[in-house]
């Protein structure tokens, strides 16, 4: 559950699905065996379910997380589904773009392509710590979509940071890092580092106000 989406997903034996919340319905919490009844639709990307109602019946654990690489979750197959990743973080940041969202937004890197990490996050740090760490990450296998629902982009919903393990920190020593010139990257002769970082320099030639600097 993430009440910035807002985004609800359940899971059972036979598949999983999101769920349509909005503010004033009963808030759940990830974890809850819940009985639920409601309306199937297709209005976008994926079947949803509308018009919610549901009692809680108990407590479960979590579904057993299946392992994907970024193909199986470029291919859609695992939407909505508990889902485990391992990567390195590109970058992350605390995402606030309006009063009503709240998140922590990571890129990471996977074999064959980069996702990004949804988390509910209550915290006013900014979070590059991560940046370049290596971690493992659990939660819901999400699309990103265009108006003609078309896949723009592959995404997971974790409900909170119990869900994300980092297996080995970043370097704190960048000093040690050469430094590679502009002309080198992404070239086959480039030293290459896999998905961490690089270091270079050069001279800022336009600044472009909360996008970036050329």
């Amino acid at each position: 559950f993430d009440p910035y989406g807002p985004d609800v997903f359940v899971q059972d034996q036979s598949g999983a699905v999101w769920v349509d919340w909005t503010a004033g319905m009963p808030t759940p919490v990830a974890g809850d065996l819940i009985e639920l009844q409601g309306v199937t639709t297709q209005r976008d990307f994926s079947p949803d379910l509308i018009k919610p109602r549901w009692r809680v019946i108990g407590k479960a654990p979590m579904p057993k997380p299946e392992t994907v690489t970024f193909a199986g979750l470029a291919s859609t197959s695992m939407d909505a589904r508990w889902v485990q990743v391992e990567g390195v973080v590109r970058w992350a940041v605390h995402q606030h773009r309006t009063p009503a969202e709240n998140h922590l937004r990571l890129v990471v890197a996977l074999k064959g392509g980069e996702i990004s990490v949804l988390i509910p996050w209550e915290n006013s740090m900014e979070p590059y710590h991560w940046i370049d760490a290596t971690v493992r990450i659990q939660g819901v296998s999400g699309a990103d979509f265009n108006f003609k629902n078309q896949l723009v982009g592959v995404r997971i919903n974790t409900p909170s940071l119990d869900y994300l393990k980092v297996l080995k920190a970043p370097s704190g020593d960048l000093s040690s890092v050469p430094i590679d010139s502009i002309g080198a990257l992404q070239t086959f002769s480039r030293r290459t580092r896999g998905d961490h970082r690089i270091k270079t320099s050069g001279i800022v030639t336009a600044n472009v106000r909360g996008q970036g600097i050329y």
